[in-house]
């Protein structure tokens, strides 16, 4: 059996002192932070707005919790090297193991996030066409987010022969982080483009219909950090793995945890109206202050123009 290549050998002892942890414990951190204060933000606006709590609401909480267990998984494999160039790693198992583990988990960070909106519009716009779309986007989100993680979990029989060296069988990691990616992409665009035509047709102001549709557009920083996610991993080199993969780690926490801040962002618009509203309007006498002044009553009357529009057409 042949040793290491001298010059990647040599290579490694001249970049040795190179980490990337900082930056993977960083976003995380950051990240889950962010997310969590989106969802809580989320949740002081339905009590200020007096509204229970629906399906969407339920699922972006629900969204935490895949969220959690991956970013647990994050610092486990950082801490087990990843970050680091090959020839620092003390436990190869360790690495493998919890990237293994990162990658299964991976998947199922989305779903909830995605379903989340899928039932926002399903609840705010009355076209069955939006429904039934909106029922088969989440049917291939599910379906593939399923799929995806049992394939990463077992992409090896035996899965230990990845740390053994043992014969065994193995899935092709790159297409399927590839095809994982591409599909991710597709249904984020699918999701953004659904709210549409039927937000061009609120029977308001230019203004204020701009306005709201920007609010839901926002949502495309999402399709444009999976297509950023997608091409890292696709292009990184295996030659140095817990290096290498280390970018790839970062995009993929940073869009997890964006999808969940984007799926609250329609919700959380009210209350910041809410606020600047009260403040700017504070000297102005009650007795003077129409009852619509409140854009979250506004938001309603915006979208129950558009029912009425629909159901009579």
């Amino acid at each position: 059996m042949s040793g290491p290549d001298p010059a990647f050998l040599a290579h490694q002892l001249s970049v040795q002192h190179q980490t990337r942890q900082p930056n993977l414990y960083a976003a995380v951190s950051v990240s889950l932070f962010i997310a969590y204060v989106s969802v809580v933000l989320r949740l002081i606006a339905r009590y200020r707005m007096g509204q229970k709590l629906l399906a969407d609401d339920y699922w972006i909480i629900g969204a935490l919790f895949p969220v959690t267990v991956f970013d647990g998984f994050n610092y486990w494999s950082t801490h087990a090297g990843l970050g680091l160039h090959i020839i620092r790693i003390k436990s190869i198992k360790a690495l493998i193991q919890s990237s293994v583990a990162c990658m299964a988990t991976y998947p199922l960070c989305l779903p909830p996030s995605k379903f989340s909106i899928l039932y926002l519009y399903h609840r705010l716009f009355p076209s069955k066409a939006i429904k039934h779309i909106s029922l088969l986007i989440a049917f291939v989100v599910l379906g593939s987010a399923i799929a995806a993680s049992v394939a990463f979990g077992l992409q090896c029989i035996p899965l230990s022969s990845l740390w053994t060296g043992a014969p065994n069988r193995c899935l092709n990691l790159s297409a399927l982080s590839m095809a994982t990616g591409v599909l991710n992409i597709v249904t984020d665009v699918a999701i953004l483009c659904l709210p549409i035509q039927p937000l061009t047709q609120l029977q308001v102001s230019t203004k204020t219909r701009i306005g709201v549709l920007a609010t839901f557009l926002l949502g495309g920083c999402v399709c444009i950090i999976s297509i950023i996610r997608t091409t890292v991993v696709g292009q990184a080199s295996q030659e140095d793995p817990s290096w290498n993969n280390a970018i790839g780690g970062i995009w993929s926490t940073i869009e997890v945890h964006v999808a969940i801040v984007s799926a609250n962002l329609p919700v959380l618009k009210p209350i910041f109206m809410r606020d600047s509203t009260e403040t700017s309007s504070s000297h102005t006498p009650a007795s003077r202050k129409p009852y619509f002044h409140s854009p979250t009553i506004r938001y309603g009357r915006m979208m129950t123009s558009y029912r009425c529009k629909t159901l009579t057409t």
